[in-house]
């Protein structure tokens, strides 16, 4: 525990961002129909009405219509379509 506070005051002070030191997710909306996931982990399940994405802290569940991935890269994932919710688990 006091190793994760000595990192996190060490980045603080260097002004680097908590996404790179703790290999958070970071998850942009665009409207309702664009959705970018950087430091995902992979791709659990897939549908046109669904997608499940694991991260390093939890599991991302995107639901709606017409999903589809338009962009997939080792760091990051763009999914379009028109979305209804966004929960984590």
């Amino acid at each position: 525990m006091e190793h994760n506070f000595i990192k996190t005051a060490f980045f603080d002070n260097l002004d680097l961002p908590k996404d790179i030191l703790f290999d958070i997710p970071v998850i942009t909306v665009t409207g309702k129909n664009e959705l970018t996931v950087d430091n995902y982990k992979n791709i659990r399940d897939f549908s046109d009405k669904q997608i499940t994405v694991n991260t390093k802290s939890s599991k991302i569940i995107i639901t709606g219509t017409e999903i589809s991935i338009s962009c997939l890269t080792k760091e990051t994932l763009i999914v379009k379509g028109c979305f209804k919710t966004l929960e984590f688990g």
